[in-house]
């Protein structure tokens, strides 16, 4: 994918803009995304706010009540760069996304560059063939949609 303006730039992130609140709409409507476990990136839901809340309630609770009490946090080490490009493919088809945006997921993610700039050059251009794209916003539902098939599998 390539840009010859930042107005091109700006086109592009204002459609995955759009798509993903769509996706987002999509995935919530048709109950794919289960709100109760899956908090992350969705509109209206602190996730984050949530949990910690639920912590202290239920370490408060084993506190008063005289209990032992065992938490676990589980933190995912490169979450965003971690999921293969075939997951990402797979849980689209796994929930019904259109063919369309199937397609255009693909296309965007096959033809996306990125070399890494330093104090005396750039690296050769490489093709980013695992993770979604930390700061694209399209990323956050993704992310969401993979870690959802996860779930799935598990229950």
């Amino acid at each position: 994918m390539s840009f010859g303006t930042i107005e091109d730039a700006d086109v592009c992130r204002s459609c995955l803009t759009i798509l993903q609140q769509r996706m987002t709409d999509f995935m919530i409507r048709n109950q794919y995304i289960k709100i109760k476990q899956q908090k992350g990136f969705l509109p209206g839901i602190s996730g984050c706010l949530e949990f910690s809340e639920a912590l202290v309630a239920a370490l408060e609770d084993a506190n008063r009540n005289h209990r032992s009490i065992c938490v676990s946090w589980l933190d995912l080490a490169n979450a965003y760069g971690s999921p293969r490009h075939n997951m990402i493919q797979y849980s689209l088809e796994w929930y019904y996304v259109p063919v369309q945006i199937q397609r255009l997921v693909f296309n965007y993610y096959e033809s996306l560059f990125a070399c890494v700039l330093l104090p005396d050059g750039q690296t050769d251009w490489f093709h980013q063939s695992i993770g979604v794209f930390q700061g694209c916003t399209f990323s956050t539902i993704l992310f969401d949609t993979i870690f959802n098939t996860l779930f799935d599998f598990l229950s």
